[in-house]
C-alpha cells in the first residue's frame, strides 16, 4: 500500500490464510505464516518498478499444525 496516496500496490492471493506478517529488521524481506508453512519474500526495490514485485525467496515446511507467530533476529536470519 502507498501511504501517502491511499493506493494499493500489489495484491498476493494465498491458498490458506496467512495467520502472522512480519519485516525483516533490514527492510529486505517479508515473513508468512501460511497454514503450516513458512513463507520468506523479497521485498520490491523502491529504485525499480516492476510488475510483480514480491518474490518467493525460501519456503519452510515441515511443520505439523499451523503456524501462528514468527519472528526475526536483529541480524534479519
Amino acid at each position: 500500500m502507498h501511504f501517502r496516496k491511499g493506493t494499493i500496490l500489489h495484491r498476493i492471493s494465498f491458498r490458506s490464510p496467512v495467520s502472522h506478517a512480519l519485516f525483516s529488521p533490514n527492510g529486505k524481506y517479508i515473513l508468512l505464516a501460511v497454514g503450516n508453512k513458512i513463507q520468506v519474500w523479497d521485498t520490491p526495490s523502491t529504485l525499480t518498478r516492476e510488475f510483480a514485485p514480491f518474490e518467493l525467496h525460501r519456503e519452510y515446511t515441515g511443520h505439523h499444525d499451523e503456524v501462528v507467530s514468527v519472528t526475526w533476529s536483529k541480524t534479519s536470519r
